[in-house]
C-alpha cells in the first residue's frame, strides 16, 4: 500500500508491506519506467536495513509490516514498486505499486485541413507517441500485499 501518493516533486511517500513470515526480512525493488530493476534495500526481520545503490530510501520493520520511505520523491523515484520475500528457495514478489506524478492534461488545439498544391513533392505525416508499457509487471506467487 502507499499511504501518499505523491502530487508533486520533493513530498514524502511511505510503502507498507505486510506478510505472514515475519521470521525472514524484505527486499524493496524499483522497476523503472524503462523497464530495468534496482535493488533499493533489505530489511532483515530484526529490522537492521542493507541499502543498496540507490540514495534516498528508508526501511524499517514495524510488527508484521515492512516500510519503505521516500523522504524527497523525486524524477529517479518514479516506477512500479515491488517488495519481494525469500521463501523456501523462491522470491516471491508483490504487486507492483506504480508511482509517479499524475499526468499533466493539455488542451488539444483543433486543426484546419489544409489543402495541398500540386506544386506540393510531399505528404506530412504525423505519428503517434509511443509509451512504453508498465502494464507488464509479472505476477504474483503467493499472496503478500501492500497495505
Amino acid at each position: 500500500m502507499i499511504s501518499n501518493p505523491p502530487q508533486t516533486f520533493r513530498t514524502k511517500v511511505e510503502f507498507k508491506c505486510e506478510t505472514d513470515y515475519t521470521d525472514t526480512g524484505v527486499f524493496w525493488v524499483l522497476q523503472e519506467l524503462n523497464g530495468e530493476l534496482h535493488f533499493i534495500t533489505y530489511v532483515t526481520s530484526r529490522s537492521k536495513e542493507i541499502t543498496g545503490t540507490l540514495e534516498g530510501y528508508k526501511a524499517i520493520k514495524t510488527g508484521s509490516y515492512y516500510q519503505l520511505t521516500i523522504a524527497s520523491f523525486e524524477e529517479n523515484h518514479e516506477g512500479i514498486y515491488f517488495c519481494v520475500r525469500h521463501r523456501n528457495q523462491k522470491l516471491l514478489f508483490s504487486s507492483g505499486i506504480p508511482v509517479h506524478l499524475p499526468v499533466k492534461t493539455t488542451t488539444v488545439l483543433s486543426t484546419t485541413p489544409q489543402q495541398i498544391s500540386t506544386t506540393t513533392k510531399g505528404l506530412i505525416k504525423e505519428e503517434g507517441i509511443k509509451c512504453p508499457n508498465s502494464t507488464n509487471i509479472g505476477q504474483q506467487m503467493e499472496l503478500m500485499e501492500f497495505t
